[in-house]
């Protein structure tokens, strides 16, 4: 009887160690598309770029089976909404899709958008667009919010979709379209391949995720963010080395062997000697460079006590200054030179045209202006693109009951050190009164 169950049980053990389904892999569907470096199929069509090689990294990890599903990006987005795909890789957030996908936490990199155009375009601003057609990667975010900023303006931008930025970039040299809407990482690695050039126009900076269906496979972006958080805090992890790699670090230095370990099996036989030496004069080396260090400690620290002490009497001076900017008598106002949304303005304007300051934050600055004046308005900001410069230019604003106010202009710009412009700090005097 005895003997009879210890049969039974072995029989029942060894195929239960047997069974297939005991070390199968999990068969992962990735959805990719033509978007290199970041992802894309290689000239031998194989599956490759910065996401697919972290996809493959954190597979031989998890005892993953991936299988690659290469189509257009609007078509692999149409499959991970009807669940064809488990994941989708290189996606940005939109709230719109947020209906039917789930984003993993941790971006992989940050990315925006870029306008591109040919060599000798005449366009320098977003206001250079108006009434011409832009090419866009089909169902794309950049292309997405860079025709909304258009709308904005009112330029009335005629937007061609396209199935890749290859398609987009091709319409722009073959003078089908004016401009082209891509990021910049695209833009870096494949834009010479055209003979085209990037404009100033910059635009919806945004991170890069990985996404899969609405309520499905949680644990697949739960356990690639555990990666990506553990990867990003180590230099030698393969989250870097996959980075430097496709940035054009092909050789990673810090895991190259020196050359003298590959000789010190040989050179130590007849070194030992000479070894014992060199670990003496180190021994000393490092106590007295252990006696400089612990000075530098201590000087550092007095210089962060006195670093302290400067930053507190700074934000002090910043409090005094917000007083000051707000209780101004004149209306202050910031402007980007990249596409004229405001970035910042003081009390003194709100109280004078009757806008909430949530209300005025983002607008186009052209928003502000009585429609008699608009025209010249568009001349006065491409003479603050151009020179940095306006003054004593007499215009008037619309308040937000429709009243309008005279005022004079005048406006300073802020720079950057290779002097490009960044934003204005205008000011408008009230000389209606």
């Amino acid at each position: 009887m005895t003997k009879s169950f210890l049969i039974k049980f072995a029989i029942i053990v060894f195929c239960s160690l047997s069974s297939p389904e005991i070390n199968a892999q999990k068969t992962i569907k990735v959805g990719i598309y033509q978007n290199f470096p970041l992802v894309h199929k290689d000239n031998s069509g194989v599956p490759s770029g910065i996401f697919v090689d972290l996809i493959n990294e954190i597979a031989l990890k998890e005892n993953w089976k991936i299988e690659y599903v290469f189509d257009t990006w609007d078509q692999s987005l149409e499959n991970l909404k009807d669940s064809k795909l488990d994941i989708i890789t290189s996606i940005t957030y939109l709230p719109e899709r947020k209906e039917f996908v789930d984003y993993n936490d941790e971006a992989v990199i940050t990315i925006w958008g870029v306008v591109c155009t040919t060599k000798n375009a005449p366009i320098q601003d977003i206001l250079d667009l108006k009434n011409k057609k832009v090419a866009v990667l089909k169902g794309g975010v950049h292309g997405i919010n860079f025709s909304k900023l258009t709308e904005r303006f009112e330029l009335n931008c005629e937007f061609i979709e396209l199935d890749s930025y290859d398609d987009v970039m091709q319409y722009v040299k073959t003078n089908k379209c004016d401009a082209g809407v891509s990021n910049n990482i695209w833009t870096k690695s494949n834009l010479e391949n055209f003979d085209l050039v990037e404009t100033p126009i910059l635009f919806n900076p945004n991170k890069l995720l990985f996404a899969v269906p609405k309520g499905k496979n949680e644990e697949l972006i739960k356990t690639i963010d555990k990666h990506l958080i553990a990867w990003k805090t180590d230099s030698r992890s393969p989250y870097h080395i996959i980075l430097r790699k496709w940035y054009g670090d092909s050789v990673i230095i810090a895991y190259q062997l020196p050359k003298w370990v590959k000789w010190g099996g040989l050179l130590l036989i007849f070194a030992i000697g000479v070894t014992l030496i060199i670990a003496w004069i180190f021994r000393k080396l490092v106590k007295s460079k252990t006696k400089e260090l612990t000075l530098t400690n201590i000087k550092l620290q007095q210089e962060i006590e006195e670093r302290e002490k400067i930053t507190k009497v700074l934000h002090e001076s910043e409090e005094k200054f917000k007083a000051l900017y707000n209780e101004s008598p004149d209306m202050l106002v910031s402007v980007s030179s990249n596409d004229g949304s405001i970035l910042q303005c003081n009390e003194t304007l709100l109280q004078k045209t009757g806008y909430l300051r949530e209300e005025v934050i983002g607008a186009p600055i052209f928003k502000m202006y009585h429609n008699d004046c608009k025209e010249e308005v568009k001349k006065v900001f491409h003479q603050f693109v151009e020179t940095g410069e306006v003054s004593e230019k007499e215009l008037i604003l619309k308040t937000k009951k429709g009243t309008n106010i005279n005022v004079s202009l005048n406006v300073k710009s802020i720079r950057d050190k290779t002097g490009k412009i960044l934003f204005s700090i205008s000011s408008w005097r009230d000389i209606s009164i």
